[in-house]
Formats: structure tokens, sequence, C-alpha cells
């Protein structure tokens, strides 16, 4: 058996006075702050891809109709698709809140929603 693994409570309170405590060879998972960061990064790229669709129609080098239609279709299916990611990551993310808060009624009434009040979801755009 590794020491590390072994140490009781008297073992690990004498290795912090001699500095012997040994830190564990593993990276920690990922940060709330890292997935919001990502999310927020995933949106601004969403919105730049709808930013290009819309320089493209406004140079007017697509010139049939069924190519502007084709300009006018991607920017649906881009939007669409943004929102039907924001959708799923926002279950999975109030998920993850309320079992890190551990009773989600505490956080919901401090927040103004009581049980029978609406629940308020809101999607900010970067």
């Amino acid at each position: 058996m590794n020491r590390a693994n072994s140490l009781s409570l008297s073992d690990a309170s004498d290795a912090l006075d001699t500095g012997e405590l040994c830190t564990p060879n593993w990276t920690p998972p990922l940060t709330k702050l890292r997935v919001y960061e990502a999310v927020y990064y995933l949106n601004r790229t969403f919105e730049a891809a709808i930013l290009a669709v819309d320089r493209l129609e406004r140079l007017e080098f697509f010139e049939s109709e069924s190519e502007k239609d084709w300009l006018a279709i991607l920017k649906t299916r881009v939007d669409y698709l943004r929102a039907s990611t924001n959708s799923l990551l926002v279950e999975d993310l109030q998920e993850y809140e309320q079992a890190e808060g551990g009773t989600p009624g505490r956080h919901k009434s401090r927040l103004g929603q009581g049980p029978g009040q609406p629940e308020r979801r809101v999607l900010c755009r970067p």
C-alpha cells in the first residue's frame, strides 16, 4: 500500500510539521469558471459566424436569388444551432448548480422565485 494513502490523522499532522506531505500527482477537473468561459466563447463564435454571413450579404457578390436565399438559410441554421446548444447547456448547468448547491429550494427563494412562481431563464447574448 502507498504511504500517502495509508496516512492516519497523527501521521498527517506529523507530515505537515516536517513538510513531507506528498501532493497528489493529478490535475483537478475543469473549474466552473472555465466551463462558463467556454460557453461564453462558444456563443461569441456563433455570433461571429452570423456576422460573417451578414458581411457576405452586404458585399452583394452573390447575385442570384437562390444564392441570397442560401445565405439567409445559413444564418437561420447557425442561429437555430446556437439556440439548441444553449438550451442543452443551460439544462446541464442548472442541474450541476442545483447539485452543487445542495438544496435548490433555498437558492430559488433567494432569487425571488418561490414555489409556484414560474421559472425564469435568462440567456445573454455576448
